[in-house]
């Protein structure tokens, strides 16, 4: 019998989901390649890092009361705001301060050679554990807050519509099927692990590619999971997500100041599948040998872009409130000062037209004589 690491919350049928592996000490220790530090354990559920500030996490979670805030390595982070998606299960939550990193997205293709083969991921979560049959799971409610990980890969997308807080959302994402003989450490999704990831090494670089929101449930066991596909929801999350901007002089008859707001470069690199088969665990994920990365000049610009940030993007915030204010006002002013125009003009024509007839009508009387 095979043991079940857990990852996530909610529900099709039934909420959450589950990781399945062998060993429960190599679950809970990090994967070999990926960081999975920027996974958080949020409202008893999980949550991605997805740029210096936010995280993003399902709907459901995000609206669990609590104050949200997260504690890593002794600093407190205080949650600031939550933007809900307007239709679909995904939330992001800004924080007070810059988090200490965050994944890339993976927009490319989730099936882009057909069915065989498919994309494999690793998901990481913070949901219960539970036990494995060849072709389903079972949820035990143990284990919920312990960070683990599991392999899947990706079967087919789907369109998922259920209803979260009473409001009914469309989901546009994909099915992982559970099948010990498809990876090494075969995963599902428990309780918790609702807005965990599912990560894909694209090109030697671990993308977040899903957030897990649901899990089937068939004869009183877990059949599969679904993720929401990021790739579907990438415009939202960089567009919602503010960019420090330029504040710009305009003269086009009034001068005033505008906020532009640029849309986040994702680099695509080119897609690897990596091999998740019954081999020994150093070969099956990409890895980096220690001092490639993150070091000399490189730490120094990474330092120093994150400092201006936290520095000015609170000011920014501000200036971009006052900005929308004043050009409110000086808008307001301007219609005004147009109505007013429009309206004297409108009444001297009246008078003009008025004045032309009285004279025409006085001519013609004249000569009537």
């Amino acid at each position: 019998m095979h043991k079940t690491v857990v990852l996530f919350l909610i529900g099709w049928v039934a909420s959450a989901q589950a990781i399945v592996v062998e060993n429960y000490t190599i679950a809970a220790s990090a994967p070999p390649g990926l960081d999975w530090s920027h996974v958080y354990y949020y409202k008893g559920s999980s949550a991605v890092a997805v740029d210096d500030y936010w995280i993003l996490t399902a709907r459901h979670v995000a609206d669990d009361g609590g104050t949200g805030s997260l504690t890593i390595d002794g600093t407190v982070y205080t949650q600031q705001e939550i933007i809900n998606h307007p239709l679909a299960d995904l939330a992001l939550v800004r924080y007070d301060k810059a988090l200490p990193g965050y994944y890339p997205l993976y927009t490319g293709d989730l099936l882009p050679q057909g069915e065989d083969p498919k994309l494999q991921v690793l998901m990481v979560g913070f949901g219960t554990m539970g036990s494995a049959r060849n072709f389903s799971w079972t949820d035990n409610g143990d284990g919920r807050g312990t960070k683990r990980w599991g392999t899947q890969e990706m079967d087919r997308t789907d369109i998922q519509w259920y209803e979260v807080g009473g409001v009914t959302t469309k989901n546009s994402g994909f099915w992982m099927d559970f099948d010990l003989i498809n990876t090494t450490y075969e995963a599902g999704t428990g309780e918790g692990d609702s807005g965990g990831g599912d990560f894909y090494n694209d090109g030697g670089v671990w993308k977040l590619a899903g957030i897990n929101t649901l899990r089937s449930l068939i004869g009183g066991d877990y059949k599969a999971t679904f993720a929401i596909a990021v790739d579907d929801y990438a415009d939202w999350i960089t567009e919602t997500i503010p960019e420090p901007g330029t504040i710009s002089l305009m003269g086009l008859s009034t001068i005033g100041l505008f906020l532009t707001r640029s849309k986040r470069r994702r680099k695509l690199a080119g897609s690897s599948v990596f091999p998740i088969r019954r081999e020994h665990l150093c070969d099956i994920f990409f890895s980096m040998e220690e001092g490639e990365v993150g070091c000399g000049v490189l730490d120094d610009l990474t330092g120093l872009l994150q400092a201006v940030k936290t520095r000015l993007l609170p000011v920014w915030r501000k200036v971009h409130v006052w900005y929308k204010g004043l050009d409110q006002m000086v808008w307001n002013h301007m219609v005004v000062a147009h109505e007013r125009k429009m309206a004297r003009r409108i009444v001297t024509k009246a008078a003009l037209k008025k004045k032309a007839l009285d004279g025409f009508d006085a001519f013609l009387a004249l000569i009537m004589k």
